[in-house]
């Protein structure tokens, strides 16, 4: 196999980096292990938490790693484990933001934007410390 190099580009984690794809890498599933492995932004992540996208379609783990050229520009995300989840929603139960809305009409995104808010009303309606 001949010497592969990606760009690698992320926003959570902060990521910009060139990545030489290691021989033994034989599909995408292992890419992202090596790349859990290899990289240290990424090593507090599981692979199969990683979703990397080429030309904005993801490439799936089955895929033999050959679909990339040397050179690609690769997207890496990292999807949300679900107890972070379950920790916003419970922090936006407790805040008064969720009272009278059924839970299963809220997804995660929207309870990203309602923590801050929440944040902002608790430290409204608490009391100034001298």
């Amino acid at each position: 196999m001949s010497l592969t190099r990606v760009r690698l580009g992320s926003t959570d984690p902060p990521l910009k980096a060139w990545f030489s794809v290691p021989n033994h890498v034989a599909t995408v599933r292992d890419l992202k292990k090596s790349l859990c492995a290899d990289i240290d932004a990424l090593h507090d992540v599981t692979p199969d938490r990683v979703t990397l996208l080429l030309d904005e379609f993801e490439l799936l783990d089955d895929s033999p790693i050959n679909v990339l050229r040397d050179g690609d520009l690769l997207l890496v995300q990292c999807r949300q484990d679900q107890t972070r989840t379950k920790s916003a929603k419970r922090k936006a139960e407790e805040s008064g933001l969720l009272r009278n809305r059924p839970m299963s009409c809220l997804c995660p995104n929207t309870l990203q934007m309602l923590i801050p808010r929440a944040r902002k009303l608790d430290a409204a309606s608490s009391p100034a410390v001298d």
